[in-house]
C-alpha cells in the first residue's frame, strides 16, 4: 500500500486547509540535502479502550476473492485484458487505473471493471496475488483477470486507505471508522475507539504489521489494536502536542512510522514515541520502506526524501529528475526501484537511473497520479511510446465581448489563489504562454497529451482561473493525441 492525499474526504480542519493553500500556490524553491536529525522521546501512556471479538480472517488457504461472488455482493467482472503477476499499479483521482506487467500497460476504469467513476482512493497487493482497490463508492478486488465488486458487502462506504491482512481480507480506512473486510463480510471498528478529538471521525489511513497489529491515524490520534482492543495516542495521552496526522506505514521490523501536517515524523519503536523533525519534511504524504530498510518519504511541495537510520537524502526537481516537487504516492518494489507518484507524472528510481512516465508517453490514466502499488519484482519497464501532441484554443470574452492582448497560460500542476513567480505557473515544471488576438481568441499547438489548468490575466494585470471545476484550480482541460480540444468562449466576467 501507498498513500497519497486522500481524496475522498477532503474534510480538513480549517487550520490545515491554510497551510495546504499555503504551501500548494507558494510553489518555492526545492529543499537542499540535509543529514541532521533531531529526535526526542514523548512522554505519557496510551490509553486502551475495550473492542469486540477480534476480527481475524479465515484460513489462509481460502481465496481472497471466491470464484463465484458471495451474496450480496455486486456483479463480477472479466474484462477482455488481464494483468500481472509482479505487476505495478497506478491509480488517479477520477480517470481509473493502469496496471504495468511484462506485457505492457493496462487500463481500467469504469467501463471494463466495477470501479464506479474512477476515482481510485488507494491500492494494495496482498501476498496472494489480489489486488484491491478503494474508490469514492466502494471496494472492488481483482485477482489479475476477474473483478469483484464489494460495494453492497461494505455498505457502498468510500474508503481512503487499504491495508493487507497476514491472512486474509484487508483493513480500510474511512470517514467515522476502521473496517476488516474478510471477502464475504465487514466488521466495523467506530472511530470512536481510535481517539477522543473533535475530528476523530476523520479516519485518514490504516496499515497492519507483519504480526497482524492494526495501526490506524485520525486527524489528532494514533491508534493500535491488538485483536482484542484499541489503544490510542493523543494529546495528553502519549504525545504532549496536538498533531494533525496524514499517514502511517509499519516497517520491516514492525515500527510504526506516522506524518504529520507539520515537519515532524513520529516514529513508535515498540516502547516509545521519538519524533524527527526536518523543514523538508512538511505536510509529509506518502511513506514507503526499501529493501534496505531506508524509509521514504513524501512531501507537498518539498519533493521526497529517504532516511537511512542515520542520514537523510533529499530529491527534488532541482538536484535529480522527480518531475514534481508534489509527491503524493510512493513504492518500493524487490530489486530496490522506488516509484513515484508525483503531480506531474510517475517517475521511478533505479539506483541513480530515473525514468519517468506521462501521459503523453504511456498509458497512466493522469499525469497526477495518487497512489502506487507494486507486485514481487515489479515489472520491466517499457520504453517510453510518445503520442502525437495536441492542441488547446478557446476564446476570452467579458460578457460576450472578445477581449484581445491578454495573456493566457497552460499549466500542467496545481495552480492556487497565490502563487509565486511572475505568472502563476512560471516556476512550474512544464507550462506555456500565450496571447489572445484580435478576436479574443488563443491557441496551444503541439501541446503534449494530459490536462491543463489554463490562466488569464485580464486587463487590470490579475490572473484567473477558467478551468475551475469542483477542485479550485483543477485541471480538468484534457488535450488528446492530435486533437483539438476547443474550449469556446471563456468568460472572465464570469470567473473568480
Amino acid at each position: 500500500m501507498t498513500r497519497r492525499q486522500s481524496p475522498p474526504h477532503w474534510l480538513p480542519l480549517m487550520t490545515m486547509v491554510a497551510a495546504v493553500l499555503v504551501a500548494a500556490v507558494l510553489v518555492a524553491g526545492c529543499g537542499g540535502n540535509s543529514f541532521a536529525t533531531a529526535s526526542s522521546p514523548a512522554s505519557g501512556e496510551p490509553t486502551a479502550v475495550a473492542s469486540g471479538p477480534a476480527a481475524s480472517g479465515p484460513a489462509a488457504s481460502e481465496p481472497a476473492v471466491p470464484e463465484s461472488p458471495p451474496p450480496g455482493s455486486q456483479a463480477t467482472m472479466t474484462p477482455d485484458q488481464t494483468c500481472g503477476p509482479a505487476e505495478t499499479w497506478v491509480g488517479s483521482f477520477g480517470s481509473g487505473a493502469a496496471c504495468l506487467d511484462e506485457e505492457g500497460w493496462k487500463v481500467f476504469d469504469e467501463t471494463n471493471t466495477p470501479l464506479t467513476n474512477g476515482q481510485v482512493a488507494d491500492i494494495a497487493v496482498c501476498a496472494d496475488g489480489t489486488t484491491w482497490l478503494t474508490d469514492s463508492s466502494g471496494l472492488v478486488s481483482t485477482d489479475g483477470e476477474t473483478w469483484v465488486n464489494h460495494s453492497t458487502l461494505t455498505a457502498n462506504k468510500g474508503f481512503d486507505a487499504v491495508a493487507c491482512d497476514p491472512k486474509k481480507g484487508v483493513w480500510l480506512a474511512g470517514y467515522e471508522g476502521v473496517y476488516y473486510f474478510d471477502g464475504e463480510s465487514m466488521t466495523t471498528h467506530a472511530a470512536s475507539e481510535l481517539g477522543t478529538g473533535k475530528y476523530v471521525d476523520q479516519v485518514k489511513d490504516v496499515a497492519v504489521a507483519s504480526d497482524g497489529r492494526v495501526w490506524a491515524v485520525t486527524a489528532n490520534s494514533v491508534a493500535t489494536w491488538d485483536g482484542t482492543a484499541w489503544r490510542f495516542y493523543e494529546k495528553g495521552k502519549g504525545f504532549k502536542k496536538e498533531y494533525f496526522f496524514e499517514q502511517v506505514l509499519v516497517d520491516d521490523k514492525d515500527r510504526a512510522w506516522v506524518t504529520t501536517g507539520g515537519t515532524e515524523l513520529l516514529l513508535y519503536d515498540g516502547k516509545k514515541w521519538s519524533i524527527l523533525s526536518q523543514e523538508f519534511l512538511s505536510q509529509a504524504k506518502a511513506l514507503a520502506v526499501d529493501p534496505k530498510n531506508r524509509l521514504w518519504v513524501g512531501t507537498y511541495s518539498e519533493g521526497a526524501s529517504s532516511f537511512d537510520g542515520k542520514k537523510w537524502t533529499t530529491y527534488n526537481r532541482d538536484n535529480s529528475d522527480l518531475p514534481s516537487n508534489h509527491v503524493r504516492a510512493i513504492a518500493s518494489d524487490a530489486k530496490g526501484r522506488i516509484w513515484f507518484g508525483t503531480e506531474w507524472g510517475l517517475a521511478v528510481l533505479d539506483g541513480k537511473k530515473w525514468t519517468v512516465y506521462h501521459m503523453s508517453d504511456s498509458e497512466i490514466r493522469d499525469n497526477e497520479v495518487y497512489s502506487i502499488a507494486v507486485a514481487e519484482r515489479g515489472p520491466t519497464l517499457p520504453a517510453l511510446a510518445e503520442k502525437d501532441p495536441g492542441t488547446l484554443t478557446g476564446r476570452v470574452v467579458e460578457s460576450g465581448d472578445p477581449k484581445s492582448g491578454l495573456k493566457v497560460e497552460a499549466c500542467v500542476e496545481f495552480v492556487g489563489m497565490l502563487y509565486s513567480g511572475a505568472t502563476p505557473c512560471a516556476d512550474q515544471a512544464f507550462h506555456k504562454l500565450t496571447t489572445t488576438n484580435d478576436d479574443g481568441v488563443f491557441a496551444f499547438p503541439k501541446l503534449p497529451v494530459g490536462r491543463y489548468a489554463i490562466t488569464v490575466r485580464g486587463a487590470d494585470g490579475k490572473w484567473l482561473r477558467l478551468t475551475d471545476q469542483f477542485r479550485i484550480g483543477d485541471k480538468e482541460v484534457l488535450v488528446q493525441p492530435g486533437e483539438t480540444n476547443d474550449l469556446g468562449d471563456l468568460d472572465i466576467a464570469a470567473a473568480e
